[in-house]
């Protein structure tokens, strides 16, 4: 069962399993990514494209101690280990 929730705003009642947050006060104007500049809309907690291609900061490589910096399937690499999947010809 959810738990109804009233808007502090509107005073709408709302269900939390439906919306994160009241649905009658989401606003249409996209969000602008400060760290790269996507759009993106309310509805989603975070950029997209950071939540996908951004590896967060302390992260190491998987196969060395290397600051990762970039993802390969899913797994954070540093640039060397990036260069070797992905060689410039």
């Amino acid at each position: 069962m959810s738990k109804a929730i009233v808007c502090d705003e509107c005073s709408e009642q709302y269900f939390e399993e439906e919306f994160d947050s009241c649905p009658n006060c989401l606003s249409d104007e996209p969000i602008t990514c400060e760290e790269c500049g996507t759009e993106y809309s309310s509805e989603e907690d975070e950029c997209p494209y950071c939540a996908e291609w951004k590896v967060p900061d302390g992260s190491e490589c998987e196969f060395c101690d290397k600051p990762a910096t970039r993802y390969v399937q899913d797994h954070p690499v540093c640039d060397d280990h990036f260069e070797d999947a992905y060689p410039i010809d």
